[in-house]
């Protein structure tokens, strides 16, 4: 199984949609969420079809703000349990069959007081379900300074929203990459980097997918980066041993070919 969650800064430029099709080409997942849209999904929704999307659950922008969407493929099977502007969460029944998760694509506030009331009450839903799960996306907070560079003085949420995470077991999986995944774009003094960014995860979730793991992406079009979620962890490279194939000598080039290889060494 692979997911993609990316905060997209706004679909309304042709690079950025263009990007967004360059990911799921190279990614091949098989769900993705998108937050900040800041337009109308629908022209949306129908690139993601074309892509091979066939269900999603979007809940609108506001204006020219916000704006979340959770698409899938066939054969990913996923049940809304509950949704607002800043979650899409659902049991997920496919990956594997026989066990099923609860899967929650969040877009956190970015201030402090919409900060605690998000998620204190956000957190009491994954408690009701009380099985695997797995929070995934711009969640627009850190658990320590040291996830912050450039930033200076104290967060007030930190201390929070650990305590929320510790009373449920909830762990941050690692990531391959720059795991400061917001990235301001200012220079010098101004320049400020942070883990917004990130997968949490319980016990159970882990004990389903021991191997999992987040790879963060490159991206030229958002100040966040996107996530890459593989559930059976990096792809295994096969390495590929040199075979002579002997129609190769029918091909008059390959005498230019050798020649060219020889002359290249120096041979004693």
């Amino acid at each position: 199984m692979r997911g993609i969650a990316w905060n997209c800064r706004g679909l309304g430029h042709t690079s950025t949609v263009q990007e967004l099709k360059s990911l799921i080409r190279s990614r091949a997942p098989d769900f993705l969420f998108l937050t900040e849209l800041k337009v109308d999904a629908n022209p949306l929704v129908r690139i993601l079809k074309s892509l091979h999307f066939y269900y999603n659950i979007c809940v609108p922008s506001r204006g020219n703000a916000g704006g979340i969407i959770l698409a899938w493929k066939v054969g990913f099977i996923f049940e809304c349990i509950s949704c607002s502007c800043n979650h899409i969460s659902g049991i997920v029944y496919s990956d594997p069959a026989s066990h099923p998760w609860f899967l929650s694509c969040v877009y956190g506030p970015p201030y402090l007081h919409a900060k605690k009331k998000f998620w204190s009450e956000f957190l009491k839903i994954g408690d009701r379900f009380g099985g695997p799960w797995l929070i995934l996306g711009d969640t627009n907070f850190v658990l320590n300074a040291s996830k912050r560079e450039g930033s200076s003085g104290r967060d007030p949420f930190i201390p929070i929203i650990s305590n929320l995470m510790d009373t449920r077991g909830l762990i941050i999986m690692s990531i391959q990459g720059d795991n400061l995944t917001w990235d301001n774009h200012r220079s010098g003094r101004l320049h400020v980097k942070s883990a917004l960014d990130k997968g949490l995860v319980n016990g159970a979730w882990l004990n389903l997918f021991p191997r999992a793991i987040l790879c963060s992406t490159q991206t030229s079009n958002s100040d966040h980066r996107p996530l890459c979620l593989l559930s059976d962890g990096p792809a295994t490279k096969v390495k590929r041993f040199f075979k002579f194939e002997e129609g190769w000598t029918r091909d008059p080039r390959s005498n230019l070919v050798v020649a060219n290889a020889w002359k290249s060494v120096n041979h004693n």
